[in-house]
């Protein structure tokens, strides 16, 4: 069961690197919960696919040619944690970041019921029951 887990991320996150957001989306229940609160103090928790698109638009929106690449899916049994790296050129001032990030993707039942990124690897483990 959670090798499929993996496989379902893996597909979603793929279709969402492909640009293929409706794509990406299928993989969510429709009650999922995107959980931004260990991004920043003042982080939502985001709930539906709406909710999703409401929560990914103003930092998305903030780069010119952001980019990811994938380094890594692990299995967690009912979670999948992705390691991936993130960067772009910020719209307004040409700064460009490049950034490590994680994101806990819990499923159940075959769907994604919710995303959790975080930007640090070891919280994200701990996040799942796994240590480095």
């Amino acid at each position: 069961m959670s090798q499929e887990n993996v496989e379902i991320v893996r597909r979603s996150f793929d279709a969402f690197l492909r640009g293929d957001f409706d794509g990406a989306m299928q993989a969510f229940h429709p009650d999922i919960a995107y959980d931004l609160t260990h991004l920043s103090p003042d982080g939502e928790v985001f709930e539906g696919h709406e909710g999703v698109r409401t929560g990914m638009r103003p930092w998305l929106g903030a780069w010119d040619d952001y980019r990811m690449e994938v380094d890594e899916y692990v299995d967690a049994g009912h979670s999948v944690v992705i390691f991936f790296r993130e960067s772009g050129r910020g719209k307004g001032s040409g700064v460009r970041i490049e950034q490590s990030v994680a994101g806990v993707w819990t499923l159940h039942d075959g769907k994604v019921v919710r995303v959790t990124p975080f930007l640090d690897r070891n919280e994200a483990l701990e996040a799942v029951g796994l240590r480095e």
